[in-house]
């Protein structure tokens, strides 16, 4: 019989995912995203009372207060996810986030993941389906897997 000139090459595609021993538990997601939003309210929080020293209304200095607040909380975040692939809260947890493959995650890949993840869970059934999707065997949520990346202990 004649070879299928028309047939797509075979090769394997898939992508060793890393052990499951490696992969994060589920709680110490659940306390590293705690931590972050701790953080975040703390930040703004602190903002929020440092501009209560401010003469009242919209100022330039108000607004400059939460700027600067705005832009060390992301640099920081920014930094520790660039340098080690963490979060403030990974970081205080120990976990980090990694391609599914094992390999760091680039800066650029962590923040379309944080901007799935930002997306995904203003959408009610979705936002669900994000948070129910650790529960799978892969321990994976719906914005790891359009990120491909999963979180492993650090």
């Amino acid at each position: 019989m004649a070879e299928n000139l028309y047939r797509p090459p075979a090769a394997d595609l898939t992508v060793p995912l890393a052990r499951s021993a490696d992969l994060a538990r589920r709680g110490s997601r659940l306390l590293a995203a705690v931590v972050d939003q701790l953080a975040l309210v703390l930040a703004f929080g602190a903002a929020m009372f440092l501009g209560q020293v401010i003469p009242s209304g919209w100022n330039p200095a108000r607004l400059a207060v939460l700027g600067a607040v705005a832009i060390t909380y992301l640099a920081i975040n920014l930094r520790l996810m660039a340098t080690r692939g963490q979060s403030v809260g990974k970081r205080v947890v120990g976990v980090r986030v990694v391609r599914r493959s094992g390999e760091p995650c680039s800066l650029a890949r962590y923040l379309a993941r944080t901007v799935a993840y930002t997306v995904i869970t203003k959408i009610p059934l979705i936002g669900l389906i994000d948070v129910l999707a650790i529960f799978a065997a892969d321990q994976r949520c719906v914005h790891d897997h359009i990120a491909d990346t999963i979180v492993v202990n650090a």
